[in-house]
C-alpha cells in the first residue's frame, strides 16, 4: 500500500547508527521540507555480533525525527532486481520524491547495485538521488566494524566518538539473586543476549534511562565470578540516588566510560570494597564530563 504523503527516504542499513550513517539520515532531514521523513533499512533478524537491534535502531532514527521506518524482513526483499526495488519499495510503497545514500550503499539481488545505479533508476521514476560522501575519523572511515572492534578492546569513549553519541542498549530488567541489595548496594541486572556484539569484560561508568528519567550509575558488564558459576553475561548496574522497583521494565544503558577490568574478588567483603572504590571512580567521571560539556 502507497504511502499518502510524499516521502524523503534515506536508505542504509543503518547497523550503529555512527555518525556516518547520521550524516545520510540529518541530510535527509534538512532536505525534507514538504515531504515525509522517511527511511528505509534493512532488517536481517537477529544476527551474531549484532551492534544494535531493530527495535533500538527504530528507537534512535524516531529520536531523531524520523517519521515514517520501512524495515521488510531481508528474506522478502533479496531476490528483487534493482528495478524491482526502486519500483515495488521505493516509489509505489513509500511514495519517495527525494533519496539519500551513501556512497557505498549497494542493493539488488546480490547487493549488486551501486548508489549511482540507484540514481540512474530513480530518475526514470522522477525521483532525485543525493550521494552523501563516507564520513571518516583520523583518517580512518567510520564502521561498524571499527566501532565493534573499539568496544571489544574498553575504548567506549573512542568508540562513541565514532557513533556521535553513547553506546546503548535497551533490555528488560530481571530479577538477581539480590546481592547487592544485602550488601546494601542494590543493582539492577539486564541480561546480555549472546548475539549481541562483544564488550569488553569490566565496570564502566553508565546513564540510564528509566521511565523518562537520566540516571547515572557504575556497571559491571560480565559473569560475575566472584558469586556466579556461570557464562551468562550481564549488566549489572548500581544507580545513584535510585531506589525504584522497575523489575520487568525496559532501561536503556548507555555506556559513558570503562573504569577497569573484571575479576573474581576472595570474598564478598573485598567485592564490596571494590564495588565502593568504582563508585567513586564514575562519580570523577561524571564531574569530569560536565565540566568538559559546560566549557565547551
Amino acid at each position: 500500500m502507497q504511502s499518502e504523503n510524499k516521502t524523503a527516504v534515506a536508505l542504509g542499513l543503518f547497523d550503529g547508527v555512527h555518525k556516518g550513517h547520521r550524516a545520510v539520515i540529518e541530510r535527509m532531514l534538512l532536505s525534507s521540507e514538504g515531504l515525509l521523513p522517511a527511511v528505509f533499512t534493512f532488517d536481517f533478524g537477529k544476527g551474531p555480533g549484532r551492534l544494535i537491534s531493530q527495535s533500538e535502531k527504530c528507537r534512535i532514527l524516531n529520536e531523531m525525527g524520523v517519521k515514517r521506518i520501512y524495515s521488510p524482513p531481508f528474506d522478502e526483499i533479496k531476490d528483487m532486481s534493482p528495478y524491482e526495488f526502486v519500483e515495488n519499495i521505493l516509489y509505489k510503497e513509500m511514495n519517495a520524491k527525494s533519496l539519500f545514500c551513501g556512497e557505498n550503499f549497494s542493493f539488488g539481488k546480490g547487493g549488486k547495485a551501486s548508489a549511482k545505479n540507484l540514481s540512474e533508476i530513480a530518475r526514470e521514476f522522477g525521483i532525485k538521488t543525493e550521494i552523501i560522501p563516507l564520513a571518516f575519523e583520523n583518517g580512518e572511515e567510520i564502521s561498524s566494524t571499527r566501532i565493534k572492534a573499539l568496544l571489544k578492546d574498553g575504548d567506549v569513549k573512542g568508540a562513541n566518538k565514532l557513533l556521535g553519541r553513547e553506546y546503548s542498549f535497551t533490555l528488560k530488567i530481571e530479577k538477581g539473586k539480590q546481592l547487592g541489595r544485602t550488601l546494601g548496594i542494590p543493582t539492577i541486572n539486564q541480561h546480555i543476549p549472546d548475539d549481541f556484539c562483544e564488550m569488553k569484560k569490566g565496570v564502566y561508568a553508565v546513564s540510564c534511562k528509566i521511565e523518562g528519567e537520566e540516571v547515572k550509575g557504575v556497571a559491571n558488564i560480565g559473569v560475575r565470578p566472584t558469586v556466579c558459576d556461570s557464562d551468562k553475561k550481564f549488566c549489572e548496574t548500581y544507580l545513584f540516588d535510585f531506589d525504584k522497583n522497575v523489575y520487568g521494565e525496559e532501561v536503556t544503558s548507555s555506556l559513558v566510560e570503562f573504569i577497569r577490568p573484571e575479576r573474581k574478588f576472595e570474598n564478598i567483603n573485598e567485592l564490596k570494597k571494590q564495588i565502593e572504590a568504582d563508585m567513586q571512580s564514575a562519580l570523577k567521571i561524571f564531574k569530569t564530563t560536565e565540566r568538559n560539556e559546560a566549557n565547551e
